[in-house]
């Protein structure tokens, strides 16, 4: 806050006693409020929240008028009082500074009120309106350090994406067979079909127990899809709903964490149980997973997992498959800000089925670059993975060497730079993926625009 001449504190009991007319006040703004701000100072509050009242009645949006009052209102203890001026003036600022300092003042009453949703929410206008990047920092590790000492996480993600191919249909209606002179067709809801998907995950956790070293915490997610294909896709498509291609997983699980003697690494093991729907049928999973985390400085982490998992169809008859799967990482940090990563993983599906039987790998890898492109931050990803069948059939046709799929796929996000709300900023991903394969009903190609939202900090 600015300072205030010697010569205004003679004037502030003259000012408070002076008529309430609007023309009065109106001349006077600059002198009132400068005055209001020196009795808040000197911790004169009566005549503060005189002189505040004065300038409200004349101007009732004034945002200095309404920060201010809401300051006497929380140093009175009137916390309801305050949390309504503090919205008042958050409402009425006119700048990021005067919107930061009302967020931070709000995020103050929250916190002594003990609302800990209002708390995150102020924090996060407080950082979006940050005019400075260290007062931007400063917000985001107070929202860090609440997180950490919450019982509670969670996580929010949604999207949705016009697609030329919502089914992973094939390309082409032919059905052909790499060393085979046989020529099938394949029918409309085999091959790809546009439209629109909509994703929802939702993640959280109970924190149990928490030592200097260990951690023990419930966990529980939703991932939902659903799609609409377009009208043209629905008059093409002979059985094939909506319904068919909608898929939702509930999971509830335990996660357990333990720090290793050496500075920076960890141990997590977990475990899940599931249930699961795709289309009209059903499924149970229960699942394990050994991870092995170690920063190697300030820049650059490793990480091992192990996974096993064993879903079985809800329907008689339905055939278990189990899932065992191991994946590397790497992720550094540049001097500069620039983020990279690299993975790694290798599965395999054992089942009794020959055409669900399988194994396969993936490679990605990834780029953040710390500046901007103009207006918006980007990062991508591209990579490539394969699936090998060894008992696969088309019919009693068995493919030389089983079925093939080779896919490779890259994706770019754009984050615009002064677009947000409370920390929460749009994000546009475009996604292209093709799939070869030695069976072409399995040759495809999708492209995609995801639209989502990402949270800055």
């Amino acid at each position: 806050m600015r300072r205030i001449r010697a010569p205004w504190v003679a004037a502030l009991a003259l000012l408070a006693a002076l008529p309430a007319t609007a023309d009065d006040v109106a001349v006077a703004v600059p002198d009132l409020r400068a005055a209001i701000l020196r009795a808040y100072q000197q911790g004169q509050l009566a005549t503060a929240d005189a002189l505040t009242a004065r300038l409200l009645g004349a101007r009732p949006e004034d945002p200095l008028g309404l920060q201010v009052s809401a300051l006497i209102a929380r140093d009175r203890g009137q916390l309801p009082q305050a949390r309504a001026a503090v919205r008042a003036a958050f409402a009425a600022a006119q700048s990021d500074r005067q919107r930061h300092e009302a967020a931070r003042l709000a995020a103050e009453i929250a916190a002594a009120e003990g609302r800990d949703l209002a708390l995150r929410y102020w924090l996060r206008q407080a950082g979006s309106a940050a005019p400075t990047p260290a007062e931007r920092q400063a917000a985001a590790a107070a929202l860090r350090q609440l997180r950490e000492m919450s019982a509670w996480e969670g996580r929010l993600q949604f999207s949705l994406s016009p697609s030329n191919n919502v089914n992973g249909g094939s390309d082409s209606p032919f059905n052909l067979i790499d060393g085979r002179p046989e020529i099938g067709m394949l029918s409309e809801d085999a091959q790809a079909l546009e439209g629109v998907i909509a994703t929802l995950q939702a993640d959280g956790s109970l924190r149990l127990a928490r030592s200097t070293t260990t951690e023990t915490r419930l966990t529980f997610g939703l991932d939902a899809k659903r799609v609409r294909m377009s009208d043209a896709a629905r008059d093409r498509a002979e059985t094939l709903t909506d319904g068919d291609l909608a898929e939702t997983t509930l999971s509830l699980g335990l996660d357990h964490s333990l720090a290793t003697a050496r500075p920076g690494g960890v141990w997590r093991l977990n475990g899940a149980l599931g249930l699961g729907e795709s289309g009209d049928s059903g499924n149970r999973s229960a699942s394990i997973g050994l991870a092995r985390e170690q920063k190697l400085d300030g820049r650059n982490t490793l990480g091992l997992a192990l996974d096993w998992t064993v879903e079985r169809p809800t329907s008689a008859g339905g055939r278990e498959q189990r899932r065992p799967q191991i994946t590397a990482s790497w992720q550094g940090l540049r001097p500069g800000g620039t983020r990279l990563g690299l993975s790694f993983s290798a599965y395999a599906v054992e089942t009794s089925s020959g055409q669900r039987r399988r194994h396969g790998a993936m490679v990605q890898a990834s780029l953040a670059p710390a500046r901007a492109l103009g207006p918006v931050t980007l990062s991508t990803a591209v990579g490539a993975s394969f699936a090998f069948y060894p008992d696969f059939r088309v019919g009693i046709i068995v493919p030389e060497g089983g079925r093939q799929d080779e896919t490779v796929f890259a994706q770019i996000s754009a984050v615009p730079t002064d677009v947000n709300w409370a920390g929460f900023a749009p994000q546009v991903t475009l996604r292209a993926s093709r799939t070869d394969s030695n069976i072409s009903a399995f040759d495809s190609h999708q492209i995609g625009v995801v639209f989502g939202v990402k949270s800055l900090f």
